[in-house]
């Protein structure tokens, strides 16, 4: 008798644990990493206007967070020098066309959000230009990321 409740509460317990899918709160997020030296930034994701002409310094890579968002599933969380904006969410199937502005030069990319969801952007020194002149970049990853 023993036997049989003991088997019956291991396979309750199997069933609850193994039962619900992992489900993800967030549907992307995007961090402005290092290299940003009081630049002025705007950003549009599909055309609509995330936020205009914010300040971002992060010259350290390790101090990542100064400027970040997470869209979940009915708004954007936007940080920003320690505060929060919420604003509306934007609508996407898996990709994401963004426009990010650095000092009045703007680049595009086209993002395919199945090859990750957290993505980091960069305004850092191009490696093969003799210049100081900066080259933004997007790095995509599958974890989100843990900001100091």
């Amino acid at each position: 008798m023993k036997k049989a409740i003991f088997i019956s509460c291991f396979l309750a317990a199997s069933y609850s644990v193994f039962s619900h899918t992992y489900k993800e709160d967030f549907d992307y997020s995007i961090v402005f990493g290092g290299c940003f030296e009081k630049d002025i930034v705007s950003l549009k994701i599909n055309n609509t206007s995330i936020f205009s002409e914010y300040k971002v310094e992060n010259k350290n890579a390790v101090k990542k967070g100064n400027l970040s968002l997470t869209q979940a599933k009915t708004k954007i969380h936007l940080y920003y020098n320690g505060q929060q904006k919420i604003k509306g969410r934007v609508n996407f199937s898996y990709y994401l066309n963004i426009d990010v502005k650095v000092n009045n030069r703007t680049d595009k990319f086209k993002v395919d959000l199945r090859k990750g969801k957290v993505l980091l952007i960069e305004n850092c020194q191009a490696q093969d230009s003799l210049q100081k002149k900066k080259k933004t970049t997007i790095e995509q990853l599958q974890d989100q990321v843990i900001l100091l």
